[in-house]
């Protein structure tokens, strides 16, 4: 890790058109998985191979740029396929008692990559329709929206998608939640406060009848940190956004009542090194485990199933269980991203793109 700060102290300033151009094509990267994702999601297909192909996909994208630099790069968010009730998260270990898409899923695609440090994370949501297929359903949902501005008043808006039947609920909530995250974005300016696009969110979701799921937080991000200290939350502080910054929003409805949610039974497979601390473990296994983790995702999350090799997984899951244990005065070693629901029978959507606020105040989508 100190080796990859030491080439890159030279571009950590967003006025450097190289990280520029680091962003965008990182942005496209995200964009091209995500529509290669959807062509994926067909009836009866394994969560858990989908996932495996995202997460291919975008390291075979990663590798054809920049081959003759000594540039890092790779997934900063592994790829997550989360239907229905479930939030987010979602990434099986293996193929053991695998889920399969069925007609009528809300499918969340959720990923992310990184250049150089510099993080893109993107997400989408699509409906696997019984008389097409997932991505066409999308395609159509995309083509019908694109012609509006983002700009749009919440009261058109609300008026006209309020008319739409019961039976249209799906695609109604996806296409909501879609202009929701456009709206945000073209309200957020340079002075601007986080307070005023967290009553946004809130006050523009609520006029389509949906709420916003509890905790989803958008964050600042960094080169190497995908959650920095600014977050557009009503839990956070207020801080006002500026130039030269780069934040991911995310956008999460549901139509339950309230947009509570509860801890599945399912335990998380994503993880990330907690920085902040720094202690021995006392087992064989637990150092391993830190060990294998600083040598290949030291700052990133990513998923548990990629150390487990060569029968090692006794081995990485009592490691795992030392790491997740709080020391006494600390906090654990690893952040587990859980995976969270609302109540059985409704349902969440997300749309989520990363902005960059450039030297000018100029905001730019990197994901579309």
């Amino acid at each position: 890790m100190e080796d990859i700060k030491h080439m890159t102290n030279d571009l950590r300033n967003l006025n450097n058109p190289n990280i520029i151009d680091m962003y965008k094509i990182a942005g496209k990267i995200v964009g091209s998985t995500i529509q290669y994702i959807k062509t994926l999601c067909v009836k009866d297909t394994s969560i858990y191979e989908i996932c495996n192909k995202g997460d291919e996909y975008m390291l075979t994208e990663l590798q054809k740029i920049y081959k003759n630099k000594p540039i890092f790069k790779g997934i900063a968010f592994p790829c997550c396929i989360s239907v229905n009730e479930i939030v987010g998260n979602y990434s099986p270990i293996n193929n053991i008692n695998e889920t399969l898409l069925k007609t009528g899923d809300i499918i969340k695609i959720d990923l992310g990559v990184h250049i150089n440090g510099f993080v893109v994370v993107g997400a989408q949501t699509i409906l696997l329709s019984a008389s097409e297929t997932a991505s066409e359903t999308a395609s159509e949902t995309a083509s019908e929206t694109a012609s509006e501005t983002a700009s749009e008043t919440a009261s058109e808006t609300a008026r006209e998608t309020a008319s739409e039947t019961a039976s249209e609920t799906p695609t109604h909530l996806i296409d909501a939640c879609k202009k929701t995250l456009q709206h945000v974005i073209s309200k957020i300016n340079v002075g601007g406060n986080s307070n005023d696009i967290v009553q946004l969110i809130n006050n523009y979701s609520k006029q389509f009848g949906y709420n916003i799921v509890e905790g989803v937080l958008s964050h600042e991000m960094h080169q190497y940190i995908i959650d920095g200290k600014n977050a557009i939350s009503s839990e956070t502080p207020l801080f006002n956004f500026g130039c030269n910054q780069v934040y991911a929003i995310d956008i999460i409805l549901t139509d339950s009542p309230n947009g509570n949610t509860t801890i599945t039974p399912l335990n998380p497979t994503i993880y990330k090194r907690n920085l902040e601390e720094n202690y021995t473990l006392k087992t064989t296994s637990g150092r391993y485990l830190l060990s294998e983790i600083s040598k290949h995702y030291p700052v990133f999350p990513f998923n548990i199933k990629n150390l487990i090799v060569n029968n090692n997984e006794s081995t990485i899951k009592l490691g795992l269980y030392e790491s997740l244990k709080v020391k006494p005065g600390c906090n654990s070693l690893l952040q587990p991203y859980p995976i969270v629901q609302v109540k059985d029978g409704f349902n969440v959507v997300q749309f989520k793109t990363t902005i960059l606020i450039n030297n000018k105040g100029k905001v730019i989508p990197l994901v579309d």
